[in-house]
């Protein structure tokens, strides 16, 4: 706004698709902005929970965004100025489609109403193919223009002009990148070089049980910890010569939430001992495993927490993921709060005396590790098979949150590394293979 022949009075902001997106934060929380119209770039999360076609992209649910507001707050925060929510019918992206301005329009104009500006909330849906800035588009943003900048003028002509001898090549609007400049993962990188902050773990026992003490408080803060109760959905039991299998569906539920998932019992004989399994392949990646298991004399429980094996979701779960993110869940603490759910569950109802656990993978090892730290009466030994060494590994190996989406739980790494949470298991046998 410091350059000269701007006017503080008409300053307007729009954007197709993400520039949609930055449309509708910039312009509820700058309230320099005087017009605004974000185009196929935002829905309301009550949307997105219901049109799986509605997710968005991953930026647009920031970890615990929810948890304060909701993109239809947002949309209010823009009253009294001019806005005109535009949306695409036929959008064949993977963003917003018409019906998302409904909820959004709904909670704002009761808010445009009372501030006598009812005329100023505008929507616009175009009919032209695909995900689009198009002339419609473009000729509706001159005409809010012209409405609310230009006293809605006669002679103010919203019919877009020829500008196509204008037009720039890609190669003229591609901006060269200076040598070294930082990355995401450089930055990451630099930041982690000092992370956890507090590493240090206590040798004295009295020291180290009051460490644990107070650091399995952190860590359920930070993984949203949650003392799920468990109820079976069905059961079919099998046979096959001497090894018996029960295939479970358990619910794992408090007064907010359910979540189902699967989890097979088998055993031959009478068991020696009784083990919970959790893998990244899930129960039927793991079946040499509990073979293995099943023919030293174990009852073996594997169990498919969320986001693994018949608990995954068959379309996009990093988006999943971010909302359950950003709606003040962390999927990794809700794996780990069902398999310490399902553990007292099995020591309860299927007569375990004793209970050990093993994951496979890093993905189910991170999950299990954290579990065994927060639920010491659960689980009398761990063993993890191929989990990571170090938190810091998701950072030296350039692991995308479409890779990985549970790895990404918010600071984590900022309070424990894998040592740190190993140090909760203590002094329970631990072994990390």
């Amino acid at each position: 706004m410091s350059l000269p022949n701007a006017d503080p009075e008409r300053l307007a902001v729009t954007g197709l698709s993400g520039g949609g997106w930055q449309t509708i934060i910039l312009s509820s929380l700058d309230t320099r902005v005087k017009l605004s119209m974000p185009v196929a770039g935002y829905s309301g999360f009550r949307t997105r929970a219901r049109q799986t076609w509605d997710l968005g992209d991953s930026e647009q649910a920031p970890v615990d965004l929810a948890m304060t507001a909701d993109y239809t707050h947002l949309t209010c925060f823009l009253a009294p100025r001019p806005a005109r929510l535009t949306y695409n019918a036929k959008d064949n992206c993977c963003c917003f489609k018409a019906e998302g301005a409904a909820t959004l329009v709904e909670a704002a104009s009761p808010v445009y109403q009372l501030l006598g500006a009812p005329e100023r909330l505008r929507t616009h849906v175009n009919h032209d193919e695909g995900h689009n800035y198009g002339v419609d588009n473009r000729q509706t943003f001159y005409t809010m223009l012209r409405d609310f900048f230009y006293d809605g003028r006669a002679d103010w002509n919203t019919t877009e002009i020829d500008s196509a001898s204008e037009y720039k090549t890609p190669a003229e609007l591609t901006v060269p990148v200076p040598e070294g400049n930082a990355t995401f993962n450089s930055l990451a990188r630099q930041l982690a070089q000092t992370l956890p902050r507090d590493a240090t773990v206590p040798g004295e026992p009295a020291e180290l049980a009051a460490w644990q003490n107070r650091k399995r408080e952190e860590l359920a803060q930070i993984v949203r910890w949650q003392d799920y109760e468990v109820k079976v959905v069905g059961s079919t039991p099998e046979t096959a010569g001497p090894v018996a299998a029960t295939w479970w569906r358990l619910a794992t539920f408090d007064a907010d939430e359910t979540w189902t998932l699967c989890a097979v019992e088998v055993a031959k004989g009478e068991a020696k001992r009784t083990v919970m399994l959790v893998a990244d392949g899930g129960h039927a990646g793991a079946t040499r495993e509990v073979e293995e298991l099943v023919n030293a004399g174990a009852r073996v429980f594997v169990v498919d927490p969320l986001f693994i094996g018949e608990s995954a979701f068959d379309w996009n779960p990093v988006r999943y993921s971010v909302h359950i993110s950003s709606s003040g869940g962390r999927p990794m603490g809700i794996q780990a709060s069902q398999l310490a759910a399902v553990a007292r569950w099995v020591k309860k109802e299927r007569g375990a005396a004793s209970l050990s656990l093993v994951s496979i993978g890093p993905r189910a090892g991170l999950a299990a590790l954290v579990a065994a730290g927060l639920e010491p009466e659960a689980f009398a030994e761990l063993e993890t098979r191929g989990g990571m060494r170090t938190l810091q590994e998701i950072i030296e190996k350039d692991t995308s949150i479409d890779a990985e989406p549970t790895y990404f739980t918010f600071g984590l790494l900022e309070a424990f590394d894998i040592p740190q949470l190993s140090a909760l298991v203590v002094p329970r046998p631990m072994a990390m293979k």
